[in-house]
């Protein structure tokens, strides 16, 4: 008896609930371990409390954020590119050429100008409003309240021509009065900067066109009076009497001829002209020798030369000077023989024309077109409540289930 009570246990005689070695004994801490899915639910359901609280904290957590979030709003304006007769007036000949892809591309350039929106936060006293009453914050309220929350994006494919303009803030009725009097904004400094650069070439065109003019027009007189100069040099040549004389001189020699062949008249001249043919047939295309007209014909010249008193009827081309130069004189206009002047005077009224045009037609210059103006919105744009706590307890049950796989690591190592 002693000896049995002595004796080792047999392990065939151990109890099944403790035996070690036994498949179907009740589960430890040490079976933890086993990387089966039914040893991670386990795992889990043993922590239940962990993962629970974590979700609930999460849940908590985002709650509270939810609380004392200021909600931000955002309004949206949607423009669409503008019609052809919207920019038709911008079209001014040799001046400039607008269609309304080019005209809408600056607008939307325009939209995302630095400078273009300053010039809006400040003109519309946007820093007292956003900046609470602070001073020497302007600068960073602009950027950080207004600048970069005003976003500005083209939309894609089927919407390629779309443009889309949002502003987030605090206060949606200042959001929608604003981001729509920016977009007219924007729109009316486009068509300001494109009309003042169509009156700054037109200017610089209009005045080369005056200075060209005023040029041609002062040549042309310059030449008039050098016309007349030159007349009236050719009128004193005429006039000078030395033709006469010379006449005269020439009259004597040939009477002094006549008298020594005898040559009263034309007729005492025939018989010496027979004689000179009779020897021999000749051609002469030579003016006939004057002291062949005679002593008496050339006698009687020479003294009308001397008794004349006015040689005006007797120069040739004098009368056709005298008249071009009183038309010279009389004359009071000298754009119609201006070379080229019509045409620089036509390019001048069409210059005036489109300028005119393009004043009276500036009202109905159209950079854009509004497609959807921006409306109160109904909901705050952030935080978004619909998904910020699903989320969170999305993310408190992970925390939780990464909890407890640690928890059940710590309580496998101290085993």
């Amino acid at each position: 008896m002693d000896e049995q009570q002595s004796r080792p246990t047999s392990p065939a005689h151990c109890q099944p609930p403790i035996c070690p070695h036994n498949g179907w004994m009740q589960p430890g801490p040490a079976d933890y371990d086993d990387l089966s899915l039914i040893g991670v639910w386990r795992a889990l359901v043993r922590r239940w409390k962990v993962i629970l609280s974590a979700a609930i904290l999460a849940v908590i957590a985002a709650a509270g954020y939810l609380l004392v979030a200021t909600p931000q709003f955002e309004a949206e304006v949607v423009v669409l590119p503008p019609e052809a007769h919207h920019v038709e007036a911008l079209n001014v000949p040799d001046i400039h050429e607008a269609t309304a892809e080019d005209v809408y591309t600056i607008f939307a350039r325009n939209l995302r100008s630095n400078t273009l929106r300053r010039q809006f936060f400040d003109e519309n006293g946007l820093a007292s409003v956003l900046g609470g009453g602070e001073s020497g914050t302007d600068e960073s309220v602009f950027r950080r309240r207004f600048s970069d929350r005003l976003k500005v994006r083209s939309g894609a494919r089927d919407e390629k021509d779309l443009v889309f303009v949002t502003l987030q803030g605090e206060h949606p009725e200042h959001i929608v009065t604003w981001v729509n009097d920016f977009v007219r904004f924007a729109a009316s400094r486009t068509i300001d900067d494109i009309v003042d650069g169509i009156h700054t070439r037109v200017a610089n065109q209009r005045e080369g066109l005056r200075e060209q003019i005023d040029i041609a027009r002062q040549w042309a007189k310059q030449r008039r009076e050098d016309r007349l100069t030159l007349l009236e040099e050719r009128l004193a040549t005429l006039r000078d009497g030395r033709r006469r004389e010379d006449r005269i001189v020439v009259l004597d020699e040939q009477i002094a001829i006549a008298r020594e062949l005898n040559i009263m008249d034309r007729d005492d001249a025939r018989p010496l002209v027979v004689k000179e043919q009779s020897v021999g047939l000749s051609v002469n295309t030579a003016p006939e020798p004057l002291y062949l007209r005679g002593v008496n014909e050339l006698t009687a010249e020479r003294e009308a030369l001397e008794k004349r008193e006015d040689d005006d009827p007797f120069l040739p081309g004098l009368r056709e000077i005298i008249a071009e130069m009183e038309v010279l004189r009389t004359r009071t206009n000298n754009d119609p023989f201006i070379p080229g002047l019509r045409d620089k005077e036509e390019q001048l009224a069409q210059l005036e024309a489109g300028l005119a045009r393009l004043q009276g037609a500036a009202s109905s210059i159209r950079p854009a077109r509004i497609d959807r103006p921006a409306t109160l919105p109904e909901a705050p744009a952030s935080p978004k409540r619909n998904r910020i706590l699903p989320l969170s307890l999305v993310g408190g049950m992970l925390l939780g289930v990464f909890a407890a796989f640690q928890l059940n690591a710590l309580e496998q190592s101290r085993t």
